[in-house]
C-alpha cells in the first residue's frame, strides 16, 4: 500500500485500513500479567486475601477439630472400655447376670460373652437364634425410641419393652399394633409381616428361655465357685488368687486366663487403693500431715485444698512419692506400697480422669464398684428403654450452618472486591483493548487474579485453621492429643479440600466481574471518569 499524499488526504480521499489478526495471549503469559497486577495492587488484594484466609480457616478450624476430638474421643472410650470391662468381670465372678443383660449380650454377640454363655446354657440352647432375635428386638426397640412423642406413646403405652413383646405375641394386640403403624404411615425396620409375626410368637419366647437358661448357668458356675473356695468374695480371689484358681474358673465356665486374672488383679488393688485414698483424703489431720510432709519436700499443698488430683499433679516424680507412700502405707494396708507404685497409680488415675472428661463423663472412675455400675447403665440403655438420644446432633446442624454462611459472606465480599477492581480499571480494560486484547484474555487475566488470591487466601487460612484446632485441642486435651496423630491422613485430605475450596470459592466469585470485564466495550470504558 502506498502512502497518500497531502493532497489527497485535503481532498478527502478514501484511506485503506488493514486490519491485524488478533493474537490471543497464552494461558502462561496471561497468569503471568495477572500475578504482575496483583504485586502492583497489593494493599487491595490484601483484603481480599484475609478474606478468604478468614473463612478457609473457619472451615478448617471446624473440621479439623472435629478430626482430633473424634480420634482423641473414640482412644478414650477405649481406654475406658478397657476398665470397664475389668469391673464387669469382677462383679460377674460374683453377681449373675440379669435376664436383661444376657439379652443385650446376645444382641451385641460378642464371641468371648457367647463362648461363655454357651458353656452355662449347655448344649440343648441354640445360641445362634437367641442372638439373632435378640438383634431383631434391639432394632425394634431403637424404632420405637426414635419415633416423635405421639407416636411412641400410641404404639407403646405405658408398657415398658417387655411387656410390649409379650403383649404382641398375642394375636389380636399384634393386628392393633399394625394397624396403628400404618395409621401413622410406619414400617418396621427390616421385618415383613410374616417375620414380625415370627419373631414375636417364636423368637421372643425361645429368646426369653435361653436368658433363663444362661443366667441360671451363671449363678449355678457361681455357687460352685464359692463352695470350692469356702465362700471367699471374688475381690479376695483375685488380691490373693489361690494356686488352682483359674483351673476352677475353667471348670465352673468362666473364660478368665491366667494373665487376665493378673491383669484383674492389679486392676482391683489400684481401684481399692484409690477409693482408699479419697477415704483417708476426708480426715483433717490426715491432710495436715500430708501438707507438713509435702512442705519437707519442697511442695506446696493446702490441707484445704488437698485432694486426689492436688497429689497427682503436685508429686513430679516417683522419688517424691515414696515419702507419701509411706506416710499413707501406716494408715491403710491397701496403700503400703512402694513410691514407685503409688506414683504408677496415681498417674494411671490422672490419666483415666482425663479419659472420663473426654468421653463425656460417662464412666464413673471412682474404683471397681463404680465401673460396674456405670457398666450396667450402659447394659440398660442398651435395650432402647429410657434411652435418650445421642447428643452433639445440634451442635453439629448449627456448625454445618455457621460454615454455609461464612462461605456465603465470603462470596459476596470476593465479588464486591472483584465487581470494585472492574469498576476501578475500566480505563485499563478500555486501554487493553483498543491494544488488540481479546475478550478471552481479559476474561483469564481477571479469573487468574481471583484464584491467585484464593490460593494465597487458602493456604494463609488452612495454616491458621490447623493451628487453631491444635491449640484448641491442646487446650482441651492435653496429652491425650496425642492419640489423634492416627488421623494426620484424614487431616491432610480436609486441609487439601478447604484449600481446594477457598480456589474455587474465589474463581466463583469472580466470574461475574470477570464477565462483565471481558465484555465491555473500549469507547464504553474510556468514557468512564
Amino acid at each position: 500500500m502506498t502512502p497518500l499524499r497531502d493532497s489527497q488526504l485535503r481532498a478527502g480521499a478514501p484511506r485503506e485500513i488493514v486490519a491485524r489478526e488478533q493474537l490471543p495471549l497464552s494461558a502462561w503469559r496471561c497468569l503471568q500479567l495477572a500475578a504482575s497486577s496483583l504485586r502492583h495492587r497489593w494493599f487491595r488484594c490484601s483484603i481480599t486475601i484475609a478474606i478468604l484466609g478468614l473463612a478457609v480457616a473457619f472451615l478448617v478450624h471446624t473440621l479439623c477439630f472435629g478430626v482430633l476430638a473424634g480420634y482423641t474421643r473414640r482412644s478414650a472410650e477405649r481406654e475406658l472400655s478397657q476398665s470397664r470391662r475389668w469391673g464387669e468381670l469382677l462383679t460377674r465372678l460374683g453377681t449373675a447376670d440379669s435376664a436383661a443383660e444376657v439379652e443385650r449380650a446376645l444382641g451385641l454377640g460378642d464371641p468371648e460373652r457367647m463362648a461363655e454363655y454357651r458353656r452355662f446354657a449347655g448344649p440343648s440352647v441354640d445360641l445362634d437364634e437367641a442372638s439373632e432375635s435378640a438383634r431383631s428386638l434391639a432394632r425394634l426397640a431403637r424404632f420405637l425410641r426414635d419415633l416423635p412423642a405421639a407416636p411412641r406413646s400410641v404404639l407403646q403405652g405405658d408398657r415398658n419393652l417387655e411387656q410390649l413383646w409379650s403383649a404382641l405375641a398375642v394375636a389380636d394386640e399384634r393386628a392393633r399394633f399394625s394397624e396403628r403403624l400404618a395409621s401413622f404411615r410406619l414400617h418396621l425396620p427390616g421385618l415383613t409381616r410374616e417375620g414380625f409375626e415370627q419373631l414375636l410368637t417364636l423368637g421372643w419366647p425361645r429368646l426369653r428361655a435361653a436368658s433363663a437358661a444362661i443366667a441360671r448357668g451363671h449363678q449355678l458356675a457361681i455357687d460352685q465357685l464359692r463352695a470350692r473356695f469356702d465362700g471367699r468374695s471374688p475381690t479376695s480371689l483375685v488380691l490373693d488368687p489361690p494356686p488352682d484358681l483359674a483351673a476352677a474358673l475353667a471348670q465352673a465356665g468362666f473364660g478368665l486366663t491366667a494373665s487376665e486374672l493378673g491383669s484383674l488383679g492389679d486392676r482391683t488393688r489400684s481401684a481399692s487403693a484409690r477409693s482408699a485414698l479419697q477415704r483417708l483424703l476426708l480426715d483433717a489431720s490426715l491432710r495436715n500431715s500430708v501438707a507438713q510432709a509435702g512442705a519437707a519436700q519442697g511442695l506446696r499443698l493446702r490441707p484445704s485444698q488437698l485432694s486426689l488430683e492436688a497429689l497427682e499433679q503436685a508429686l513430679p516424680d516417683a522419688a517424691h512419692a515414696a515419702w507419701l507412700a509411706q506416710l499413707l502405707g501406716a494408715r491403710e494396708p491397701a496403700l503400703a506400697v512402694s513410691g514407685e507404685r503409688l506414683y504408677e497409680w496415681l498417674q494411671s488415675w490422672q490419666r483415666e480422669s482425663r479419659w472420663t472428661m473426654v468421653a463425656g463423663g460417662g464412666v464413673s472412675a471412682e474404683g471397681v464398684a463404680g465401673e460396674a455400675a456405670a457398666t450396667a447403665g450402659v447394659a440398660a440403655g442398651a435395650t432402647g428403654e429410657g434411652a435418650a438420644p445421642l447428643p452433639g446432633d445440634g451442635a453439629r446442624a448449627r456448625t454445618l450452618w455457621l460454615v454455609a454462611l461464612s462461605f456465603l459472606v465470603c462470596s459476596v465480599g470476593v465479588a464486591n472486591a472483584m465487581f470494585m477492581s472492574v469498576t476501578e480499571r475500566f480505563s485499563e480494560i478500555a486501554t487493553m483493548k483498543c491494544l488488540g486484547a481479546l475478550d478471552g484474555v481479559v476474561l483469564l487475566l481477571f479469573l487468574f487474579e481471583a484464584v491467585l488470591q484464593g490460593l494465597a487466601g487458602g493456604l494463609i487460612g488452612v495454616l491458621l485453621g490447623l493451628a487453631l484446632a491444635l491449640g484448641r485441642g491442646l487446650l482441651e486435651f492435653g496429652p491425650l492429643l496425642s492419640a489423634a496423630w492416627a488421623g494426620r491422613a484424614e487431616l491432610l485430605a480436609y486441609a487439601a479440600g478447604c484449600l481446594s475450596a477457598g480456589v474455587l470459592l474465589s474463581a466463583l466469585s469472580a466470574l461475574g466481574p470477570a464477565w462483565v470485564a471481558a465484555r465491555l466495550l473500549p469507547m464504553e470504558a474510556m468514557r468512564v471518569d
